[in-house]
Order: C-alpha cells, then structure tokens, then sequence
C-alpha cells in the first residue's frame, strides 16, 4: 500500500521522492516531477504554498526586514553601553540591567506571543510587535529599565516567528 502524505507527518518518515508515483500527494510541476511537495498544498490561492514566486519574496523581505531590524535594534546595545552611559549620564549597571530584563522578556515574552500567533495569525503580532518597538523608548535612568522590559516583550517574537513564516511559505523543496 503506498503512503499518504495527508496524514500525520513524523519527521524523518515522508518519502520526498515518487518514482513509482504511487504517492497520492502534489508533486513538482516542473522539473524533475518524481519530487513529492511537503507539505500539500490546498488549492485555494490564498494558501501560501500557492502563492506567486513574487508574493512570496515579498513575505520573505518582509519577514527578513522585521528580523534585520529588531535584531539589531536589541542585540547592538552592548557595543555602546559605555558611551551610551557617558552621554546620557546613566551608570553602566543600570543600563545593564536594563539590556539583561530586555533579553529575559524576550525570552519569556514568547509563552504570550506564540499563541496569539496561532490562535489569530502571524501579521497582527508582527504588527503590534512593530508598534511596540517603536512606542518603548526612553533615555532617562528611571526609565531605562522599564523600556527595555517593554522593549524585550515586544521584540519577543523575533525568536520563532520568522522561522515558521518561511516555512508556512515555501515547500521543503528547495527546487520550488
């Protein structure tokens, strides 16, 4: 009996090659046409599988942009620590502590944003993300701290949504 790709998918156990073509499943289109397309797509357009090579790098700069820069809006604080301090006259430790709360809620900040994400998509917490970001900003020592806990909840997603993004976008195959 030949095995269907609709059922539960254990990694490691999904032919990605039919060349008997026994597989009920999507394969290629063009190409090598003996590839199996992981995961099947639906046939309606709006499936993301199915999405035009144009749409789907536009996802993919999006996505890639969001990370670019909220990536190094957190982890470039540490180069500038000092002189940040000497400027804006706030000790090191307490702008330390302030970079050790941002990075502990971004770690714990994704036990909140990962369910909202499945539960009601990814666009609307990248979308807050964003605005929070943008919105958590101070430069006086008392507010240093409580920024950056505000600025680590909302940068939070930048741990794993970017990831399943792409996934949820392209085949496993990179042919496709």
């Amino acid at each position: 009996m030949a095995p269907h790709v609709d059922t539960i998918l254990i990694p490691g156990t999904v032919a990605l090659v039919d060349v008997e073509h026994t597989i009920h499943s999507r394969h290629l289109d063009r190409g090598d046409r003996d590839i199996v397309l992981v995961p099947t797509s639906s046939n309606d357009q709006n499936d993301p599988l199915n999405w035009s090579r144009r749409r789907k790098l536009l996802s993919t700069v999006c996505v890639s942009s969001y990370t670019l820069f909220i990536g190094i809006a957190s982890s470039v604080v540490y180069s500038v620590l000092v002189s940040l301090s000497e400027e804006a006259g706030i000790p090191v430790a307490t702008l330390s502590q302030g970079t050790g709360y941002l990075f502990l809620l971004a770690g714990w900040g994704l036990l909140f944003w990962q369910p909202i994400a499945s539960q009601y998509g990814k666009r609307p917490v990248y979308l807050i993300s964003v605005l929070g970001v943008l919105k958590s900003y101070g430069l006086t020592e008392k507010a240093v701290v409580s920024t950056q806990r505000v600025f680590g909840f909302f940068c939070a997603p930048i741990e794993s949504l970017p990831e399943l993004s792409i996934t949820d976008v392209y085949h496993r195959n990179p042919e496709h």
